[in-house]
């Protein structure tokens, strides 16, 4: 499966701000001086007919109880418009995984110093550094 990002930096923007959430596992929150691309999905209500996909399956996408979690539009294409975290299962970690993940959590905290907050980091990323060269 192939998934396209596209982050939309605002013309006058000389740096975008991303909020990192410490949970289970860090996640993207806010992200400011920069947009999302979307666009309105008209359909059908019904994610309930999505409960077997199996690419759906393979992003551990498990929130099937509202209907309006997923939209079927006049093409038949299925829109998944829910995705919020809790839509999905965390992921499951070995113990070495776990080892890391732990260890990378308290190196974070080092490196952050001061700056660390226990709920959330938040970045300032230059535009520059994210042009093409």
């Amino acid at each position: 499966m192939l998934l396209n990002i596209f982050l939309i930096v605002d013309d006058s923007a000389s740096e975008i701000e991303v909020q990192v959430w410490h949970g289970e596992y860090p996640y993207v929150s806010i992200v400011s001086n920069a947009h999302i691309l979307s666009q309105k999905i008209e359909g059908t209500k019904n994610a309930w007919e999505y409960r077997f996909s199996g690419k759906l399956d393979e992003l551990q996408y498990r929130d099937f109880t509202d209907p309006g979690n997923i939209i079927c539009d006049s093409k038949g294409t299925g829109w998944v418009v829910d995705t919020e975290l809790k839509s999905f299962d965390s992921p499951k970690l070995d113990r070495s995984s776990y080892l890391v993940q732990d260890y990378l959590k308290k190196r974070f905290r080092v490196l952050a110093g001061e700056e660390y907050f226990c709920l959330y980091q938040t970045f300032k990323i230059s535009v520059a550094d994210l042009k093409l060269k």
